[in-house]
């Protein structure tokens, strides 16, 4: 493996939110994989991503970690969640790292994050290779407003609770995350899987069929439509496909080489 730049900073967003970002890219590297987390919890991804960031880096790729906004390290509170904000958050890393490296990224969605993904690819403002998504939340309004899985139930059974903050449509049971009124309000317009449906860059994703937080069907659905997007569904795995978590990096890692040929 060459040298690797190792830097850690906070990134300002434009409404001046700072992200803390952990940024690893060697020196000749073609490609920097950017890891977006879900939204109970931090870069890390329960270990998930350090884990993974450690794969990237021996076969020679470039890694960006970052906290979205009232996550972590970065600054905020459970109403300043958004899929605007963290949309401004990805771009922001986005913009810094584009300026310091100049090098194309493929950027992977997990779960909640697959909005600032699918929007920052869209619009298109740094150079891409690709997208990985990995059990995202492709259809928002489906999946956060109708009770589609036993977690999402739970959160909008917290809707009676009369002590939620007057800024709050709904508790995330077990956490001090929110579903805010105004992310119920984004959800309903959300373009997630309009972009996807029409993604032109090559994706690969992973959902697991038993997945009691996130329905697999939605981007089961879209991957019929779009040849760019290569699925995988486990068979037996659950949100965060833990008992196939070697499997599904090494077919990430596979398909990341192929794309960067």
């Amino acid at each position: 493996m060459s040298n690797v730049e190792k830097e850690f900073t906070y990134v300002t967003t434009p409404d001046n939110k700072r992200i803390a970002t952990w940024l690893s890219v060697p020196s000749d590297t073609r490609v920097i994989v950017v890891l977006c987390h879900g939204i109970t919890v931090d870069s890390t991804e329960g270990g998930l991503f350090t884990n993974f960031e450690k794969t990237l880096l021996s076969n020679n790729f470039g890694v960006i970690r970052f906290d979205f906004r009232c996550h972590g390290e970065s600054n905020g509170n459970p109403k300043d969640l958004s899929l605007y904000g963290e949309y401004l958050d990805l771009m922001s890393v986005l913009s810094y790292a584009n300026k310091k490296w100049r090098l194309p990224f493929i950027l992977l969605a997990t779960s909640f994050s697959c909005s600032a993904v699918a929007r920052n690819i869209s619009e298109g403002k740094v150079p891409y290779r690709g997208v990985v998504l990995w059990n995202p939340v492709v259809n928002y309004q489906q999946t956060f407003l109708k009770p589609n899985t036993p977690w999402v139930e739970s959160i909008l059974e917290t809707r009676k609770d009369l002590n939620l903050p007057q800024w709050a449509y709904a508790r995330i049971p077990g956490t001090n995350y929110f579903i805010t009124k105004r992310l119920a309000k984004e959800f309903e317009t959300d373009k997630t899987h309009i972009i996807l449906e029409n993604l032109k860059h090559p994706a690969i994703g992973f959902h697991g069929n038993k997945d009691t937080k996130v329905p697999y069907r939605f981007l089961e659905e879209i991957a019929r439509r779009n040849n760019n997007i290569e699925f995988h569904l486990l068979i037996g795995e659950g949100h965060g496909f833990k008992g196939k978590r070697d499997y599904v990096i090494g077919k990430t890692i596979s398909w990341i080489k192929r794309v960067v040929e």
